[in-house]
């Protein structure tokens, strides 16, 4: 169980990595950001393009650290068995799906406009079934 329980974690990371990308590569602000501001009657300037593009990058490259870690916690303490890293990354996942599930989970259903929490909960579920397969 413990080399599918590594697998998963590594796809995981290869999933926050992509989400990284997203942020690092992608348009600033992203279409749901200016429907979000749009829904408050707020027009989109080019200082807040300054803004989330800045900001974008900063939340790009700690999920690119994250998936790097995750990966790193797989290959190495997790794929020898150690507990202290099976916990570590558990709580990681815990901490990971509050800011990336629920806060867009609940500015989706404050103003109807749809946000990215889904593709984050499938890596957090992924996550999360890896660490428990790696306790069996």
């Amino acid at each position: 169980m413990l080399i599918y329980s590594t697998i998963l974690l590594c796809i995981a990371a290869l999933g926050v990595a992509g989400l990284a990308a997203k942020y690092l590569l992608g348009p600033a602000p992203a279409d749901y950001h200016i429907k979000i501001l749009q829904h408050d009657g707020v027009d989109v300037t080019d200082g807040h393009k300054r803004v989330f593009r800045a900001l974008y990058l900063v939340l790009g490259c700690m999920a690119l650290s994250l998936a790097s870690i995750l990966a790193i916690l797989a290959l190495i303490p997790i794929a020898q068995d150690m507990f202290w890293a099976k916990l570590a990354v558990l709580i990681i996942g815990v901490i990971t799906a509050v800011g990336a599930c629920g806060v867009p989970y609940r500015v989706e259903k404050e103003t109807g406009v749809r946000t990215p929490w889904r593709p984050a909960a499938c890596i957090i579920v992924i996550l999360i079934v890896a660490v428990l397969m790696s306790f069996a």
